[in-house]
């Protein structure tokens, strides 16, 4: 008797082994092109006060008047007081946590199963998505809010969104979050109206500027505000301060390092409108000459030397364009590539040749002039692990009692300043490119 004949493999499912690749394909983000721009500063003055431990900076904005043209015998200048004063930054804290069960633990941890040790792969890999992060903070004005929600009668788990920062018609919002990131809607610019319920991102679509979520939650409205968050922690007003809040006239962040921009006018930024500088020439259009007469703004109004400028790669376009217009770029013997230098755009400015650096986080239509020297970062050591307890991994514990599970906890303490904002220009309304 024949026995029977199996044409199909489907039948052979279960006794055919799986190949895997050898390693995973990464497709996460890793994204740090901020954080050299602000010197670190480990020899700082500590304060302690109600809030904690704060930063106290010293600025000279004034030595005082005290100056005079005098005739024979004439009275002598009469001397002024110099106008000192001190503000003050608090450390913030930011973190990010990884978690597994006692038996993924143990299986995982070592062995010829595991495609991976979890000390060599998945911890690097989570410090990498907080950097993607930091890189979002050091872009904003300390506010915490991701963007708004840009949608008439939000009914489903697609949303529109829009105004970056929460700053109204700033573009990119949609490159400030990443799939898998937890968010809180507020109904409040500092978070203190939270909508019920937590979220998180499952689809972002770049173009038509929509992210998709697991879960509306209760009562979300058009202009609402979004943070980084979950059902215990949200991030409201919690972030460090970033450029756009450093290089700011009042308009964004009118409490600067806890003083009135408006009673200390040096604490604010050049603000210079691409479309009507000078007269309206540039019409918008962000270019070399835009860049020069920037430049010679920010030392005009606060004798500031730029000598890093920082844009979206729409703004590196515009320039790289604008260059091509009026020149020949031959193929020169050295590091180019189709005329362009490996190592970056670079502009002569006066004495100095000004690299410009493109930030994704940066939106399209601003365009930053920095004098480096006078960014700083206060730091409380280095990010690590926190191994308090002398191990890295921790015992999970609920209100029932110790569950076979674990959990790790990286830390950054550090906060970012500026001792002379207005040694710093920012370029608003620039065209897209």
């Amino acid at each position: 008797m024949a026995g029977a004949t199996f044409t199909s493999t489907t039948s052979f499912q279960d006794v055919t082994k799986t190949v895997y690749e050898p390693l995973m394909r990464d497709l996460s983000v890793t994204e740090t092109e901020l954080q050299d721009l602000f010197t670190e500063e480990e020899n700082f003055s500590i304060q302690e006060g109600p809030d904690g431990k704060s930063i106290n900076i010293a600025h000279l904005f004034s030595w005082g008047g005290g100056v005079s043209w005098m005739s024979q015998s004439d009275y002598i200048p009469a001397a002024q007081d110099p106008s000192i004063k001190q503000s003050s930054i608090t450390i913030k804290q930011v973190g990010t946590t990884v978690e597994m069960s006692g038996q993924v633990m143990r299986r995982v941890k070592e062995g010829p199963a595991a495609y991976a040790t979890w000390a060599q792969r998945v911890l690097p890999a989570k410090v990498q998505r907080l950097a993607f992060h930091k890189d979002t903070s050091l872009m904003g004005a300390g506010t915490g809010i991701l963007f708004q929600v840009n949608m008439a009668t939000p009914a489903s788990t697609g949303l529109g969104i829009n105004n970056a920062f929460g700053i109204s018609g700033l573009a990119g919002s949609v490159n400030l979050i990443y799939l898998g990131d937890g968010i809180r809607i507020a109904a409040d610019a500092a978070g203190a109206t939270l909508r019920s319920g937590a979220a998180v991102v499952q689809k972002l679509a770049y173009s038509a500027a929509t992210i998709d979520i697991d879960a509306l939650p209760t009562s979300t409205a058009n202009g609402d505000f979004i943070s980084l968050g979950d059902a215990n922690v949200n991030t409201f007003g919690k972030t460090n301060m970033g450029l756009l809040g450093i290089v700011d006239d009042g308009t964004v962040v009118p409490t600067f390092q806890n003083l009135s921009r408006s009673a200390f006018p040096l604490l604010q930024g050049q603000i210079l409108n691409a479309t009507t500088a000078n007269g309206g020439i540039y019409n918008g259009q962000f270019g070399e000459e835009l860049l020069d007469f920037a430049d010679s703004i920010v030392y005009e109004r606060g004798l500031g030397k730029p000598d890093v400028v920082v844009m979206n790669r729409s703004g590196r376009r515009a320039f790289w364009k604008d260059l091509k217009d009026d020149r020949r770029i031959n193929d020169p013997a050295g590091s180019y590539t189709g005329g362009r230098s490996d190592d970056g755009l670079k502009m002569i400015l006066g004495d100095r040749t000004v690299g410009l650096k493109v930030c994704r986080k940066c939106p399209s239509d601003r365009v930053f002039l920095l004098q480096k020297d006078t960014l700083k970062m206060f730091r409380v050591g280095p990010g690590r692990w926190d191994d308090t307890t002398g191990s890295i991994w921790n015992r999970s514990i609920d209100s029932t009692g110790r569950k076979d599970a674990y959990f790790a906890f990286y830390l950054e303490e550090y906060e970012v300043a500026c001792d002379a904002p207005n040694r710093n220009l920012q370029i608003t309304n620039c065209a897209a490119a």
